[in-house]
């Protein structure tokens, strides 16, 4: 049986430095045999390779630990980071360019809380800096400003001729969506007009931008005296 009190005899001088040589012959001078002091030593050394594993053991589970938790930790900060981007996405300020020929057939657009609003009309670029707060949309810039809610329209004279160019209309609050539609002007090309025949003269004219309505025709037909007919029969009258 191995005596407990030389184990710890042996282990406490070797912590204070002596060697094992020097513990062993103490202990052979003090009448312990060569057995007893080996028992002792094994018991030892085996006791202090169990506390290493042990040790290694609580450092493997501490590291594994550590590492789930840091892996957990990651994990919600990616969680926060998507439900962020998903939440306030809108937040940062979104630029939407509606081009010229999007603005013949008319366009939709989605705005964000704060957007600036290129419109592209008669080769310029007309910006406008748009910002929703409890559903209104305030438009400005450093021309004009309006604002707009759910249903209303605005028409938008860009080159101040009196005519108005771009019509916009908030359809929806749901995604700050909008209608933008240019106006279009009619530019007609007309003939001279015929003779005078049976009391009429005519023309045709023709609307070079095809635009579909007839509101600011001209006059294709217009009343008249001097009667080629007329002339025609007086003469041969003569």
């Amino acid at each position: 049986m191995v005596n407990i009190e030389l184990v710890n005899y042996i282990s406490s001088n070797l912590r204070r430095g002596l060697s094992y040589s020097e513990i062993h012959s103490q202990l052979l001078r003090l009448g312990f045999s060569d057995f007893d002091i080996s028992e002792a030593v094994n018991y030892m050394n085996k006791g202090e390779t169990q506390n290493n594993e042990n040790n290694f053991e609580i450092k493997k589970n501490v590291n594994l630990k550590g590492f789930v938790l840091a892996f957990f930790i990651l994990l919600v900060v990616v969680a926060i980071f998507i439900l962020f981007l998903f939440l306030f996405r809108d937040i940062g300020e979104k630029s939407v360019l509606v081009k010229e020929e999007s603005l013949k057939q008319g366009v939709y657009v989605e705005l964000a809380k704060k957007s600036v609003l290129e419109i592209e009309f008669d080769g310029k670029v007309n910006k406008f800096n748009v910002l929703e707060s409890q559903g209104v949309l305030d438009f400005s810039n450093v021309e004009t400003s309006f604002s707009l809610i759910e249903g209303e329209s605005k028409e938008i004279d860009f080159n101040s001729d009196g005519l108005d160019d771009v019509f916009i209309n908030f359809t929806s609050s749901l995604k700050n969506r909008i209608f933008i539609e240019s106006f279009c002007r009619e530019e007609w090309d007309c003939s001279e007009f015929s003779p005078c025949l049976f009391g009429k003269q005519s023309r045709v004219c023709i609307d070079l931008n095809s635009c579909s309505t007839e509101v600011n025709k001209p006059l294709v037909e217009i009343d008249c005296t001097n009667d080629i007919l007329e002339s025609y029969n007086v003469s041969d009258g003569n």
